[in-house]
């Protein structure tokens, strides 16, 4: 059982090869030991989950379809390399306000980190659409990476990082800051001789991370729920499945109390994207204690189509 005391989020991306319908699902277990009130903030030109009298918000999904969430992933770094104080919260609304895709997401986050610096320790944003889902791990300072989830796999992640090995020739599939592998020579945190190929993970991450249990013991069970092993020292930034996933297989992995549903989850979503809609599915409590609702779906022109109140 994950110790109670686990209070950090967990994300889930089932690629749309993966998926049973053709469709890119993103699931997120928010969580927050301090929130005890929030509310689901819907209109015309999208969606998102605000805490009231906060600056910050998650879980959102613009009139384009597409949808971005997060999950703190401390790093190494000690330096502060900031303008104007740097990004942090306006991360997310940039995305929301700008993103006509999931690649211009990862472009729009890259453009705010390299000009302006990244303020917070660390932190791996989420972001999808009908076609595509991203993982995009910043640093703090002006360091950030960006590795796009296969169609055929489902990429899960706690709160560390689980971009791996790198492959920045690779255009398709990478997008980083340019001088990624330079900064970690010369900080000390990668050595070519002696590490092999580079990791951005192992170079870059909190080491107390990677050996924490809210992170492993989360990460191998929802592996285990998945049919892997967990190694610590292996970790797989995405896995292949022999049946295809749908949104209900997303939520048991959310709600599974043995899993990622922690004490201190207040919410969990369920984005289904697709083509011409995009569906959020809202759990407004812990999901191991409430349901999953339809709670809104939008055409790609960001008009509500159908709307279901959750509290029924």
């Amino acid at each position: 059982m994950i110790s109670l005391f686990s209070i950090l989020c967990f994300s889930i991306v089932v690629g749309c090869h993966a998926s049973a319908d053709g469709s890119v699902i993103f699931g997120h277990n928010e969580d927050d030991r301090n929130v005890k009130e929030f509310y689901m903030n819907t209109s015309r030109q999208g969606l998102w989950a605000e805490v009231p009298g906060l600056k910050t918000a998650d879980t959102f999904l613009n009139r384009w379809g597409v949808s971005i969430a997060s999950d703190n992933c401390p790093s190494r770094e000690d330096r502060k390399d900031l303008v104007d104080g740097g990004v942090l919260y306006e991360v997310r609304f940039s995305v929301y306000e700008k993103a006509r895709s999931a690649k211009d997401a990862v472009r729009i986050i890259g453009s705010l980190v390299e000009k302006r610096g990244y303020a917070g320790s660390g932190r791996s944003y989420i972001v999808a659409d009908s076609r595509e889902a991203w993982v995009v791990s910043v640093v703090r300072g002006r360091h950030w990476v960006a590795q796009r989830v296969p169609d055929d796999a489902v990429m899960t992640i706690p709160n560390y990082y689980v971009i791996g090995e790198v492959d920045l020739k690779d255009k398709d599939n990478f997008m980083a800051c340019p001088d990624l592998v330079e900064y970690a020579v010369e900080r000390g945190w990668y050595d070519p001789s002696r590490d092999g190929n580079f990791s951005f993970r192992k170079a870059y991450a909190d080491p107390a991370t990677l050996t924490k249990f809210h992170n492993t013991g989360r990460h191998s069970a929802v592996l285990d729920a998945l049919g892997y092993s967990y190694d610590s020292q292996i970790v797989p930034f995405a896995v292949r499945l022999s049946s295809k996933m749908d949104v209900k297989g997303v939520e048991r992995l959310l709600t599974d109390p043995d899993g990622v549903c922690a004490e201190s989850t207040i919410y969990s979503t369920v984005f289904r994207l697709q083509k011409k809609s995009s569906e959020l599915w809202f759990c407004p409590t812990k999901p191991r204690n409430g349901t999953y609702s339809l709670l809104c779906l939008k055409d790609p022109k960001g008009r509500v189509v159908h709307h279901v109140d959750p509290s029924k």
